[in-house]
Formats: C-alpha cells, structure tokens, sequence
C-alpha cells in the first residue's frame, strides 16, 4: 500500500504522465473556481448509493471499475486524493480505499491537503484535465472488506480489534443520528482527527504508532475499522494500513448506518466498552 505525498513531491510531478489527482473538496463549484492542475473533480458520494433502504453502502464492484475508467484510471495507475482540511480528508481516504477495494493500490494522499497547497501558493487552474476514458478491471480485495456478517461473527474473537473512528459524544452514546446511539461491544475510541497537527498535515508517523498501540491496536492482531458511513472509519483504515503498515485492516464498510438498523445485533452506551445489550 502507498501513503501520502507532500504538496512538494506533487509539485514536481504535475507535468509527468500516467498520474491522476482527484479532487474529493465536494461541490462542483469549488472545484470550478480554481483546483490543482491536473485535477479531476470527484464528489463522494459517486462512490456509493442505497442498496435496499440503507444509505452509503458501496457501489457494486463492476460500478466502481466503470466510475474509476471514466477517470482514466487503470489498477496500476497512481492516484492522488486530496481534500481541503482534515473534517473532509475522509473523502480522500475513502476514495484511495474503493480503489484498493477494487485492486488499486496505488492510491495517495495529498498531506494537508488544499489548505497547505494554497497556503504555500503552489499552482491553481480553472482549465479541465484532457483525460481519456481506460477500461478498468475490477480485482476485488476481500482483505480490506467487512460486511455485517463479518463484524458479527468477530465480536467475540480476541484475535480482533474494533476501532471506532468517530467522536467521543458519538461513542458513549451522547451524540449522534443514527437509529441507535452508541458503539459496537469492545470497541476502542481513536476519533481520526487526533492523528493531525492544527494546519491539516499529518503527526509524525512514530508518536502516531506509539499512540495507538498503548490503546491496544496492535499489528499483531486483526483490525477492523468503522464509524456512520465508512468515511472517517475509512481514515483510520488508511493511517493503520497505508502509513504504519499494519498487516490486517478491514473497513466496515457500511458501519453504524446499517448496524444500528438491526435491533437484535448489540450496542454499548457509555464511555467504555461493557456489557452488551440491544437496546
């Protein structure tokens, strides 16, 4: 798996062939006032739709091959995401995963995103990319993948960790919209936001390594992220794979919008892990 690129690295290789940058900032109309050259616009949300009433839940994987193609993208092409700050550096998470989900894995992340590309005064353009459409072959990558059936037959394995990438409110229950507050039994907090310095660029990756692994996500076990959509869970899955390494990652993918939808499946109120119950 790649990492992330700094705003230097990417500066110096806008006039080279065969990458792609993508811009995940969100409206159209951001990115038609000015994006980095090169830079192909790309809302979130073209990842992923409604699959039987519940909301976000991952395109169907010739769809993602066939969005990925209209952006020129083949499996071997490098990728850039970048977003503008860290509350929407999710989206350029989640876009380099549904590519490793469909067996790119060569997608990157601009670190600090736009706030650091303008702030350094590097190069914008209103001008469209002259991209050509690639037929892009899907290799799905179950490794990276959880589902619901997964998540439930894992509770109780102590070869597994949880991690709830999300607020704390959001966690202990205080917080939140989805049918049923809280957070899945054992899991561990790690909101992805506390992996930033204040200007957007990520905290150095040792300290980051330290941090995690004194609350208990390890390499040696298997890890599964999520959070409400698979965002910010997806941001956890990119620091723990992309940047420390970590063998074993899986995103849920449709994390607590599906899961809190199943009353018979537990939940946990309150701001440590405890005794189940699925109310």
């Amino acid at each position: 798996m790649n990492g992330f690129i700094t705003t230097e690295q990417l500066a110096a290789r806008l006039d080279g062939t065969g990458l792609r940058v993508l811009d995940l900032r969100g409206g159209f109309a951001i990115y038609q006032e000015n994006h980095i050259p090169g830079a192909q616009f790309l809302h979130i949300e073209t990842l992923r739709m409604s699959e039987h009433g519940v909301p976000c839940k991952m395109h169907a994987l010739p769809v993602l091959g066939s969005i990925f193609g209209r952006l020129g993208i083949h499996r071997e092409t490098p990728v850039v995401a970048y977003a503008t700050r860290p509350l929407d550096h999710i989206s350029a998470t989640y876009t380099v995963w549904s590519l490793a989900v469909t067996g790119n894995t060569r997608g990157i992340v601009l670190d600090g995103g736009m706030n650091r590309w303008t702030a350094e005064e590097r190069p914008l353009t209103q001008q469209y990319p002259d991209v050509s459409e690639t037929c892009y072959q899907v290799d799905f990558d179950e490794s990276i993948f959880a589902d619901l059936h997964y998540v439930a037959e894992k509770l109780d394995d102590p070869g597994v960790v949880l991690v709830d990438s999300r607020t704390r409110g959001q966690y202990d229950g205080t917080a939140g919209t989805t049918m049923r507050l809280g957070h899945l039994p054992g899991a561990i907090l790690h909101n992805y936001i506390w992996d930033f310095h204040p200007d957007g660029t990520y905290l150095p990756l040792p300290a980051l390594r330290e941090r995690y692994r004194r609350a208990g996500i390890v390499p040696e076990k298997e890890i599964i992220t999520y959070c409400v959509t698979g965002r910010e869970g997806s941001a956890i899955w990119f620091m723990l794979k992309c940047l420390l390494g970590y063998p074993r990652v899986r995103l849920y993918q449709a994390s607590l919008s599906e899961w809190a939808a199943h009353p018979e499946l537990p939940m946990i109120n309150g701001g440590e892990p405890g005794l189940r119950h699925a109310a």
